[in-house]
């Protein structure tokens, strides 16, 4: 069960802390498999940059649920207007995430409702809009939790090293 929510590794109760630690410096953070943030993307835009990352990402899950509140409204596809400013204020996180869609380009999406168009499948674009700024978010989540392990444990390593002057290698 746990797998399924996302887990790939366990520590089982009783531990020690340099099991932990042992735990916690085995995962590797900027290669943590999911199924809509593109990793790798994150990797090429900010390097190794951990800090700017978790507050890239910490600002995207903050934002996309106001967009999907709106896009879910019922008959919202109707209105150009707003669907074309959504889809603008929306295409930067999905860029950033690296995520693309089969059924759509976010780039001539955000074209054709300036032009006044609306794509005849805009309701299925809404859903898939919907459907994968929800998991996004979710997967945005488990790595913000996994991040905020790693910074406890590095935190920890150095109070150790400060308390412990004698282990530094």
């Amino acid at each position: 069960e746990i797998y399924n929510a996302g887990f790939s590794k366990t520590l089982t109760k009783p531990f020690t802390p340099t099991e932990l630690i042992a735990l916690i410096d085995s995962i590797e953070l900027l290669n943590q498999e999911t199924t809509t943030i593109s990793l790798q993307k994150l990797k090429e835009l900010y390097g190794d940059d951990k800090e700017i990352i978790s507050d890239l990402l910490s600002a995207i899950k903050t934002a996309l649920p106001q967009y999907i509140t709106k896009i879910d409204e019922p008959n919202f596809y109707k209105d150009t207007e707003a669907m074309k400013f959504l889809v603008h204020k929306i295409k930067p996180s999905f860029g950033y995430l690296g995520i693309h869609f089969d059924l759509f380009d976010l780039d001539e999406l955000e074209d054709e409702l300036a032009m006044g168009n609306t794509p005849i499948n805009i309701k299925e674009i809404c859903t898939t809009l919907v459907n994968t700024s929800k998991k996004a978010i979710t997967d945005i989540e488990q790595l913000l939790q996994i991040w905020f392990l790693y910074i406890c444990n590095s935190l920890t390593k150095i109070e150790m090293a400060n308390t412990h002057p004698e282990k530094q290698h």
